[in-house]
């Protein structure tokens, strides 16, 4: 936790970087990967269950959401997909 916790402080606090940052659980599957463009978080943002099945998966731009948003079950089946546009939930023909 406190690698997360260092790791998130200089995400916030360094401002002139670009960068992937990922976690993992314990068994080594992914916890997240989410994409830094000059300290602001920009690209996808995607999660993952401990047992290795996508959670969700996101577009940021300029710590923004922005482009479709999904959600999954564990068994990964798709929960819901909606549309966002600077941080709004917009019609999903936006993101088609």
């Amino acid at each position: 936790m406190k690698k997360l916790i260092i790791i998130l402080m200089v995400v916030f606090f360094n401002t002139a970087f670009s960068t992937v940052i990922n976690d993992y659980y314990k068994n080594g599957n992914k916890r997240f990967e989410v994409s830094y463009k000059n300290g602001s978080s920009d690209g996808l943002m995607t999660f993952w269950y401990e047992n290795g099945q996508m959670e969700s998966q996101l577009n940021i731009k300029n710590d923004k959401m922005n482009g479709l948003m999904n959600f999954w079950n564990k068994k990964g089946q798709r929960l819901i997909e909606t549309c966002y546009k600077n941080d709004n939930e917009v019609d999903m023909s936006y993101c088609l």
